[in-house]
């Protein structure tokens, strides 16, 4: 559903990804690669949701597509991306 209407779900998570590899370029760190390369991961996460939604929306959900599912999936992200956004503000100017 995120995906089909354009609210970035995962596009955005895959932008901000490719930021964070160039700046891990710029600046020498390997850890904003690591980084870069975990929210490309919950992107990929985002993007299974919003088909997984579109899919239970249209009611052409398959076996073990539910809320439920949809629900572990949002919590997966919201860990994964507060490790990153945590790890983040280590930085110092």
């Amino acid at each position: 559903m995120q995906e089909e209407i354009g609210t970035g779900g995962a596009g955005f998570r895959f932008i901000f990804a490719a930021f964070l590899q160039e700046s891990a370029a710029v600046l020498e760190q390997d850890w904003l690669r690591e980084m870069s390369m975990e929210m490309t991961s919950i992107g990929d996460r985002w993007r299974d949701f919003a088909y997984q939604a579109a899919r239970i929306c249209k009611d052409r959900a398959i076996t073990g597509e539910n809320y439920a599912t949809l629900h572990d999936i949002m919590m997966e992200c919201a860990t994964r991306e507060e490790v990153v956004f945590n790890r983040l503000k280590t930085i110092k100017a």
